[in-house]
């Protein structure tokens, strides 16, 4: 799914100059994230966490919303996500779901923010 495999233990680099000069230019926003990133549980460190997620949302359909379609009774989405919307796009560029060849379009690439489809089927 990545564009990029990473090893398990794979911890990125960081550019402490960079990180020391905004430090040093400003000293208030750099409290400030660095407090934020310890209270959200992202701090580790010199390192960032991010937690990917990936799953799907059913629900039926009503026989309002079905109408005369009423064979596809249900509607799914099928999503990746991030822990950290800002920063998804730096670690994924798009997404390529493989649906079950009966779909009219079975091979779906999303290439934007939110990384989604829904359908309407029968089951």
């Amino acid at each position: 799914m990545c564009r990029t495999s990473f090893e398990e233990l794979y911890i990125p680099d960081i550019n402490l100059e960079l990180q020391e000069e905004i430090k040093t230019n400003s000293p208030e926003e750099f409290k400030e994230m660095n407090e934020h990133l310890k209270k959200e549980g992202l701090w580790r460190g010199n390192l960032k966490s991010f937690k990917f997620f990936f799953g799907n949302h059913h629900r039926n359909l009503s026989v309002e919303e079905a109408g005369e379609d009423a064979h596809n009774t249900h509607e799914w989405a099928a999503f990746v996500d991030c822990s950290s919307k800002s920063e998804i796009k730096k670690f994924i560029s798009k997404v390529e779901f493989k649906l079950h060849p009966t779909f009219h379009q079975p091979k779906v690439t999303v290439t934007k923010q939110p990384f989604m489809i829904k359908r309407w089927g029968w089951g």
